[in-house]
């Protein structure tokens, strides 16, 4: 495995999250965010083998701009 960070939110207040990020190797995209309350994860379905993040709207915006860019 070898990540790169392709984008991070810039109006994360330096945390730098949420964040997109490319392993070098397989190829496989991986999101960095914040952590969903137990009301979003039983409304979403989300088993208990994988994880729910949030993501805001505007860094969706910033991540479109990105892959436009490429």
């Amino acid at each position: 495995m070898k990540l790169k960070e392709l984008v991070h939110w810039d109006q994360s207040g330096g945390g730098g999250s949420p964040a997109f990020w490319i392993d070098q190797e397989s190829g496989e995209f991986y999101f960095q965010g914040y952590k969903v309350g137990s009301e979003a994860r039983k409304q979403s379905g989300c088993p208990h083998h994988e994880e729910l993040v949030r993501v805001p709207a505007s860094f969706v915006e910033q991540l479109k701009d990105y892959i436009i860019k490429q």
